[in-house]
């Protein structure tokens, strides 16, 4: 299948991101507070939770290769912009760049490859296929961030986001190559129109099926913790158990490494019928320890935190997919980032304040605490 070859190159293709193993050092040598940091992933968030059902939309009822592409486009200018930002302005544009390209193209990708799988009839292979693209984003962005932390060490940390920019065109190719799946709208009405029916229509659905609601609230929760926190704030940590900046992309490396196993594993560990309560205990412990621990072994935790929790994205992703009518596909998949993104909010204020007045330590601990409550709902892969 094309699809699959050039959804793999794209997922190499994003992972080619030299910045984001300093990406708050970065802010914070440029006079940003970690509240201020806080406060941009709650813009972003914001901004995220506005766009996402709406694009989803746009994406269903129009050809998905073209929104995926034009997300990738606007996501360009994050980069650009953050190299001028000196200010909670300038980085404020660059976030408000990568919120509109990330709502255009979120869920764009996993649903071209389940409509691809099932086309050809092979949409039990979802959860084996989303795995490999993770890995593989995941591995060239550790390599990607070893790479960062020497350069950023040696020359500037300037450098790092404008080598980052070289990837986003041969993305946007990949894009505009892939084949279309069979789109099921049967009529030409004006897409303003078709776009307001489709909105409707999915969030009818998607309130009128509790157990897919339950799965979004996991999703959420799970996604939220592992994106905007782990990934984002754990770097903060680093300098504070004495790690210096030239050791990053090496930590950033190990991290990226276990989270690919761990999404080639998932597979493997959702035909294994363990569950994903086991999982979300885990992780939530070694958040825990990771807020707790004051030496270098603390990056341990996270490392092992993030992993787990990056081993429950494919299975929750093809839950999601196993859900959706063909016709809502990235409607919901967009449903889903919207409540990834209101928790984002909520759970994004309160680690900012707990770190403002408390500590990163207890900030994380707090995190911990939020994984827990996962432990609460039943969402269990469907055994075949």
């Amino acid at each position: 299948m094309k699809n699959t070859g050039r959804l793999l190159a794209i997922s190499i293709c994003e992972g080619l991101v030299f910045a984001y193993v300093i990406e708050r050092l970065f802010a914070e040598s440029r006079g940003l507070s970690v509240l201020d940091m806080q406060n941009l992933i709650v813009f972003y968030a914001v901004i995220s939770a506005l766009l996402e059902i709406p694009c989803g939309a746009l994406a269903d009822i129009w050809k998905k290769k073209y929104v995926l592409a034009a997300g990738l486009f606007i996501c360009y200018f994050e980069f650009v912009a953050s190299i001028f930002a000196y200010d909670l302005f300038g980085f404020s544009l660059a976030y408000l760049a990568a919120a509109i390209g990330g709502s255009l193209k979120s869920g764009v990708m996993e649903s071209i490859l389940y409509m691809s799988l099932k086309e050809h009839g092979r949409v039990e292979e979802y959860v084996k296929w989303n795995g490999r693209y993770q890995f593989t984003g995941n591995a060239v962005l550790g390599f990607s961030g070893i790479a960062g932390g020497y350069l950023a060490y040696y020359t500037s940390y300037e450098i790092t986001y404008w080598l980052s920019l070289i990837s986003f065109p041969l993305c946007i190719y990949y894009a505009l190559t892939l084949d279309e799946p069979k789109n099921e709208r049967a009529d030409e009405k004006p897409i303003r129109k078709d776009i307001w029916i489709q909105l409707t229509a999915g969030i009818a659905y998607t309130l009128k099926n509790r157990h897919l609601l339950v799965i979004l609230f996991v999703s959420g929760i799970s996604g939220t913790v592992l994106h905007s926190e782990l990934y984002e704030m754990s770097m903060l940590v680093y300098p504070e158990i004495g790690i210096s900046v030239i050791y990053f992309g090496y930590i950033s490396f190990a991290i990226t490494g276990s989270s690919a196993a761990a999404n080639l594993l998932a597979n493997a560990y959702e035909k294994r019928g363990f569950g994903l309560k086991p999982a979300f205990a885990a992780a939530a412990l070694a958040v825990f320890l990771f807020g707790f621990v004051e030496h270098w072994s603390a990056v341990l935790f996270v490392m092992a935190a993030i992993s787990i929790l990056e081993l429950a994205s494919p299975i929750l992703s093809g839950m999601l997919q196993s859900r959706a009518a063909d016709e809502f596909r990235v409607t919901i998949s967009s449903i889903d980032a919207f409540v990834c993104n209101i928790l984002s909010v909520a759970i994004g204020l309160g680690f900012g304040y707990a770190a403002e007045f408390y500590g990163v330590g207890i900030a994380f601990q707090f995190l911990s605490v939020t994984l827990l409550l996962l432990l609460i709902f039943k969402v269990e892969p469907e055994t075949s």
